[in-house]
This record gives structure tokens, sequence and C-alpha cells, in this order.
């Protein structure tokens, strides 16, 4: 094929680039849209910004974000919590953006503009990225970094220069100091040299060692405070990997399975989904006349998805966030089976071939409407929260209402997976308040190995003894997702004490002002409600204690 000049190469240069830079705009909007809801929705995002303002940071993660956060304190010597939650969400929508338009950069030349537009847009408008790039979270850089590290390490194969390896140690660096998860970008770099047919494997093999002393120098330079804090860098990582194989409090063991039927398929649709694994069916199949990039992708999916799958817990309620490196390659593999079936099409309908082959990406176009809409549906209601709804119809019967931790906005904190009768969190407390939260995931871990989920088996039936006293429930306007809007339930405590049956006829009902001020403002009372046993209180114990006794409590004030 013959060379194009050098000004039409300009020219497409220019377009490419304005798309991207559109894809970025656009994808930036929806991710700064709604995105200055109260702290706190997320248990995660205060601590981030105290660790921002304060300068003492938690080392279980890398500190690529609150590193980023804390800059923005120290230039504008504000220490005020709203603006570093602002800068803090400010740089998740960004990175997230920075991801998309990576999508499309990376595509682009194998599938074509118009399909590589289309699928980083499909990318962006679903909730996975969307809501995720709201959150002062590590998982959108970590997506955003996951896409530029792919696309400079498949340079390396076709250009072994310092500058392509520059870059590739710089993305990597980042990726690492985004969520140490990340590095496994090299090793699937490495599994993919090995995987090539006819290249000089022990070639690219040794550009790892440049390319990790510049990713070294990177991640290093990041998180430089950890060097300083020795002790504390290694009790947090004991913390983290003990969690990461004994589970959270809030965690749960689960199926290979869980990802497909809990993120893939709800937030991404059912269409975006068939076309992905029909890309990566055809991909496998074609696997010796594969471009390195596309040889890239597909171990990246296979290797990332085996180990989130495998790994025994999983966070809940915001477990899709896992998943959301693997929108990079799923996205290519929805992009390669539209270009596949337009040229199939092309090539059976004559001199129609092409009209018709240009009409098959607009199929991508019935999975980006309904995606883009439940995202659109989320993200109004999270102004709308919830748990305002409740503090506004609760009023000053909030100081006595006793909360599970996810929810705290709401009166005081307490887990339900640690509480016993006689625990001084409950002292005079005259409401209790649940969530979907802890529900959900109680109700998934007892109907799916609940041997291995012990928690869940534990608390089931204590949850179902608690469902038959009358209670009040708020339901979002449009649905949960991760930790924003969950369903919440009200009790007295004084009914649950007295053994008061609900009645079946009303029991569930929206919640309103006037059932709330139907709620008796009686003597606090205790919780009660088949309590712990020393036996189960031990277990429970001994799970947060695992490696050191003041683990628990620093979980707990996080």
């Amino acid at each position: 094929m013959a060379e194009l000049p050098a000004s039409v190469k300009n020219k497409l240069f220019l377009q490419d680039a304005l798309v991207a830079c559109l894809i970025f705009g656009a994808a930036s909007l929806l991710f700064i849209y709604q995105n200055e809801f109260r702290i706190g929705f997320h248990v995660d995002e205060k601590p981030k910004i105290i660790e921002a303002i304060s300068g003492n940071y938690y080392f279980a993660h890398p500190l690529f974000l609150p590193r980023a956060m804390r800059i923005f304190v120290l230039l504008t010597q504000s220490a005020s919590e709203y603006s570093v939650a602002f800068y803090g969400r400010l740089i998740s929508a960004l990175m997230g953006a920075v991801g998309v338009a990576a999508v499309f950069i990376m595509s682009k030349k194998s599938l074509g503009s118009f399909i590589s537009a289309l699928i980083a847009l499909t990318v962006a408008a679903s909730p996975l990225l969307a809501i995720h790039a709201h959150y002062i979270k590590e998982d959108a850089a970590l997506f955003g970094f996951c896409a530029l590290a792919s696309i400079a390490l498949c340079r390396l194969f076709n250009d072994r220069g310092w500058r392509a390896v520059l870059l590739a140690g710089v993305a990597v660096g980042f990726v690492a100091a985004s969520k140490l998860v990340g590095i496994v970008l090299v090793l699937i770099y490495a599994i993919t040299v090995l995987c090539q047919k006819e290249c000089p494997k022990g070639k690219l093999l040794k550009l790892l060692v440049p390319v990790l002393g510049v990713a070294a120098i990177v991640f290093a330079f990041i998180n430089f405070p950890a060097f300083f804090n020795l002790d504390a860098v290694i009790r947090d990582q004991e913390f983290a990997f003990w969690s990461a194989t004994n589970g959270y409090p809030h965690s749960v063991y689960h199926s290979f399975d869980f990802y497909i039927d809990h993120s893939f398929i709800p937030d991404l649709g059912f269409l975006f989904c068939f076309l992905a694994a029909a890309g990566l069916a055809l991909l496998i199949f074609k696997w010796r006349q594969l471009l390195p990039l596309q040889r890239f992708l597909t171990v990246y999916f296979i290797f990332y998805f085996t180990m989130i799958s495998v790994s025994p817990y999983r966070n809940w309620p915001d477990y899709g966030r896992m998943t959301l490196p693997l929108l990079v390659p799923m996205a290519y593999f929805v992009g390669y089976s539209l270009k596949q079936a337009s040229l199939v099409l092309a090539g059976k309908c004559g001199r129609w071939g092409r009209a018709v082959s240009s009409v098959v990406p607009a199929v991508l176009f019935f999975s980006l409407v309904p995606v883009g809409w439940d995202t659109l549906q989320i993200l109004h209601d999270f102004k709308d929260d919830t748990r305002i709804a409740l503090m506004k119809m609760m009023g000053e019967k909030q100081k006595y209402a006793i909360a599970e931790d996810l929810v705290t906005l709401v009166g005081r904190g307490f887990s339900p997976i640690f509480c016993s009768a006689h625990s001084p969190a409950l002292k005079d407390g005259r409401y209790l308040v649940t969530s979907s939260f802890a529900d959900d995931q109680i109700a998934y871990g007892n109907s799916y190995a609940p041997e291995k989920n012990v928690v869940a088996k534990i608390m089931w039936p204590k949850y179902q003894q608690l469902l038959q006293t009358p209670y009040c429930e708020i339901r979002p306007h449009y649905r949960s997702y991760a930790f924003s809007n969950p369903t919440l339930r009200v009790f007295s405590l004084m009914a649950i004490n007295q053994g008061i049956k609900a009645d079946p006829a009303t029991n569930g009902r929206p919640c309103s002002a006037e059932i709330i001020a139907q709620l008796p403002a009686t003597e606090g009372y205790n919780l009660a409600w088949s309590p712990l046993t020393e036996e189960e209180q031990h277990f429970f114990c001994w799970r947060a204690t695992l490696f050191d006794s003041s683990l628990l409590e620093r979980y707990r004030a996080r």
C-alpha cells in the first residue's frame, strides 16, 4: 500500500486529535455533572480528604490521589473539606475522561475513527465508569492510566527507541501509583511478547528492564512519604493483604461469573457484552493473524478477569469498581465485532455493500442510549439521596437513631456485624436504621456458599427476625448504585424489644414524614434482637485482629 502524502497525514492527525478532544470534553462534562453531592455518601471519601488536608497518609493504597489533592491544599492554602472534595472529584472525572479519549486513540488505527468514537462514548456513558468517576477513589484514575499504559506498552512492539521506553515507563509508574494491582500490565506485556510468532522476543523482554526502572522512579517520586513511615506502611499493607484474602467486614465470597451477572450486563447492557464476547472469540480464533495490540488486549482481558474472579472476597456494595480496567479491552472487542460485521456485509452486498456496512456501527447506538439513560437517571438522584430524605423526615429524632456504619450520615454509626445487645454505641438508641447495602450483601452471601460467607450465614436469620417487626421504608426514586441511594429502613427499638409484630398489609410501604412522626419517642432501648453469641463475637473479633489488635479500631476510625 502506497504511503499517504505528508499533507494528508497531517490532516488526518488533526481530525483525530479534534475528535479525541471532543470525546474528552464530552466525558468530562458528564463526569463533573452532579458531583457536588454531600461528603460522606462514599465511605472512603472523607478519609482521603483528611489525608490531603493533614498530610498524614494511609498506606494501604499508593498515594497518587491523596498526593494530588494535597498539592491543591498547599497551592490554595484551603482547609475546606468541600473545596478539597471538589478537587478530588475533579481529578477522578478528568482521569476517567483521559481513559475514554485513550480508548479512542488506541482503537482508531485498526478499527477506524467512527467505530472507535462510538465505543469510547459508550464506555463513557456507562454507569460503571460515569458513577465511579464522581467519587474520590483510585479506580477512575486506574482506568485512565491503564488505557494510556496499554497504548505505550503496545508501542514498544514497533518503536523500541528510548522515547517509547520512557513513555511506557512513565505510564506504568502512574498505573502503579494509582493502584498497585495495575502493575500486572507489565506481566501481561511479557506474556504477549512470548505469544508472538515472529519477533525478537529477547529484545522485547529486555525492554522491560528500563521500563521498570523508569516506572520505579515515577512510583517512588509520587509515594516518597512512605519511605519516612515504614512502620505504618507495613501495618497498613498487612491489613490490606489480610482483607484481600479474608475479606473486609462488608465482603462476600462470590462465584466466578459474579462480575458478569452483577456488573458487566447490568452496567454495560446485554448488547455491549454480547458484542464484546463475540469480539474476544473472533480474536482468539484468529490468533495467528493478530496485531500485537490485539494480542495484548486479549491477554489483558483473560488475565485480569481471571485474577479478580478467583480473588475470594469482594467488597460490598461497590464491587463493580474492580472491573473498570477491563473496559479498555472490552471496548476494543466491541469495536472489532462491528468492524468484522461491516467487512462481511461489504463483501456480500455488492454495490450496496459499502452503504449497508456503514449502518452496522449504528447497532451500538441501541446499546449507548439505554445505558446512557440509566447513567443520567442515577446521577439525577445524587443530590436527592435517600439519606438526605430520611434526615429531613426525622428532624431532631436523628440524634436518637443508630445507623449501619455505611449510612452514618443518619444518627450514630455501628457495624451490624460487630454489634451486640450490650454495645455502648447502642445506648439511648430509639431507632435502628438499616440499608440495602448490608441487606443485599447478607442476602447474596446466604444464597451463595453460606459455608464460606459465614458472616451472612450468621446474620441472615437475625435480619429475617428483624423484618418481622414494624418498619418504615425509603426507596430511591430510580435505583441504588454503588454507594448512592440505598433503600433505608427505620425500626423502632421499642417495638423490637417488646416483640411487636408488623402488619403484613402495611409493612414495607414507602416512608413519609407522617409515618416517621408516628414513631414513638420513648426512652432509650438497647438493641436486643437475637444478639450475637459469645462464639460469634469471638469469630468476628478474630477476623478483625488477625495481625494487630489495633487494626479494627484503625478500620473504624477511617
